[in-house]
């Protein structure tokens, strides 16, 4: 695929997975504007929220370390070290621990 096709592919309005250097890309090219991040420590069998939610601002889910399963909507995907996923935050979500240890995400908000 070439560059140009891939960066158009990543609209805000569709949860899947993200190449790092994509999102860097998107948001160096002012396409996604980052809001706020967090760093979250997600325990063995934690996770949530338990009831999927929803909100106006989208999220970048980069894990640092350990396996995540992310819900959104009727996708479950699941994420290990070094991979990224993006989920459309008008599309109900949660992000939950698939590991046996202690998963470390870096989740950055961005504008929709």
């Amino acid at each position: 695929m070439k560059k140009a096709k891939e960066l158009d592919d990543n609209s805000q309005t569709k949860s899947d997975k993200k190449d790092a250097l994509t999102i860097v890309r998107l948001v160096k090219d002012g396409r996604w504007k980052i809001l706020r991040g967090a760093i979250a420590y997600i325990e063995k069998e934690g996770g949530g929220p338990e009831n999927n939610h929803t909100h106006s601002d989208n999220h970048i889910f980069v894990v640092a370390d350990g396996e995540v399963k992310i819900i959104s909507g009727d996708q479950e995907i699941i994420a290990g070290k070094d991979q990224s996923m993006f989920v459309d935050g008008m599309i109900p979500h949660s992000i939950w621990n698939n590991g046996d240890k202690t998963a470390v995400v870096i989740k950055i908000s961005t504008e929709r």
